[in-house]
């Protein structure tokens, strides 16, 4: 999933600046759009969390299924 995130920031932040430099048709608003939305794809694609929302406390918990 990281994987994917990275590969479609960099094409987001690709198209964005194509559409910048005037390679692309598009509004200069979209094309910020797109390169913003590229960052953040790649910026997510690059952390090293593992897990979204980590467990609160060591105890049982909805979200501990090794404890059934």
């Amino acid at each position: 999933m990281k994987k994917l995130a990275i590969v479609a920031g960099l094409v987001f932040l690709i198209a964005g600046i194509a559409g910048f430099a005037g390679l692309y048709a598009m509004l200069p608003m979209y094309s910020a759009t797109l390169a913003v939305a590229g960052a953040l794809f790649i910026m997510f694609g690059v952390t090293n969390r593992r897990s979204i929302i980590e467990p609160r406390t060591p105890g049982r918990d909805m979200r501990d299924l090794d404890a059934i």
